[in-house]
């Protein structure tokens, strides 16, 4: 019988259940930005004792403007649309990032009182 969930299930129902409510024209941004985020580069850093780190890397902007133009956006509408998605981007790898740290900073510490 197959493992129900895995080691980040809890992380993926957290993030179904956060889904922003959007309005109807933010739609397609949230779209493409989910869409990108499926081949988003990511940093292995190395963490020493607790093992490495693996932090999210901000979608290539060729990626963004590609997005854009496949959907259709031209001109000051492209331009727009790159600004959108890069700021839910900025946002995402902040968040994320923040939520690694802190992760990575709770683990060193378990690590050291088990000494």
């Amino acid at each position: 019988m197959a493992e129900s969930g895995g080691p980040n299930a809890g992380f993926a129902q957290e993030r179904l259940l956060s889904r922003p409510d959007l309005l109807d024209e933010a739609d397609p941004y949230w779209s493409a930005f989910l869409d990108l985020d499926r081949d988003r580069r990511r940093n292995m850093i190395g963490g020493g004792m607790v093992g490495s780190v693996d932090l999210p890397d901000c979608i290539t902007l060729d990626r963004i403007r590609g997005e854009g133009a496949r959907q259709g956006y031209e001109g000051d509408g492209l331009e727009d649309f790159v600004a959108v998605l890069r700021g839910i981007d900025d946002e995402f790898v902040r968040v994320n990032s923040l939520r690694i740290a802190a992760e990575s900073k709770s683990a060193v510490s378990r690590s050291r009182d088990k000494r």
